[in-house]
């Protein structure tokens, strides 16, 4: 880049001003002159603003290389940070999915227990309506049926602590 700005720099000095004070006849006049010093030194002013200028803009362009580098290194690890947020997101579906399906298993569970409990109780109620009437088997049959369910209903508890505990 160095060379190609070399090349195309022209001669600041487009008048020499010893040229004209060493010339026994002068071919221009005075004001010709003295507009050719002032040439001279606008042209050296802008030929020392144009090398600022370049190096300033080499200076940028290797800032520009380096924010870019930094740019490509920060989408890649974007990519990365976006790859892993789906994969934690389809694993939460799947732990919620899996989640759900046991406490709609649950609360049919539930559903089922106090359907049963409602109905052990309403048969409870109806033996000690009857009172003497029935006989102390049909009592006890109803009993041992109740412990029973209150039994399948430990046994339910432990289940689900136990798919809750598989879950974690």
């Amino acid at each position: 880049m160095e060379e190609k700005t070399e090349r195309k720099r022209v001669m600041a000095d487009t008048y020499m001003e010893e040229v004209w004070e060493q010339q026994a006849i002068k071919n221009w006049s005075k004001p010709l002159h003295n507009f050719g010093v002032r040439q001279n030194a606008f042209n050296q002013s802008a030929d020392r603003r144009i090398r600022e200028l370049e190096s300033e803009n080499l200076r940028l362009q290797a800032e520009i290389r380096v924010l870019l580098q930094r740019t490509e290194e920060l989408t890649q690890i974007t990519k990365r940070q976006k790859e892993r947020l789906r994969q934690e997101e389809n694993r939460n579906r799947e732990i919620f999915g899996r989640v759900a399906a046991q406490m709609d298993k649950m609360q049919a569970e539930m559903n089922r227990l106090r359907l049963s409990t409602q109905l052990n109780s309403n048969a409870i109620d109806r033996l000690l309506l009857q009172g003497e009437t029935e006989s102390d088997g049909e009592l006890e049959t109803v009993e041992s049926q109740t412990k029973e369910q209150i039994a399948g209903t430990k046994d339910f508890g432990e289940s689900v602590v136990s798919t809750e505990e598989d879950l974690s």
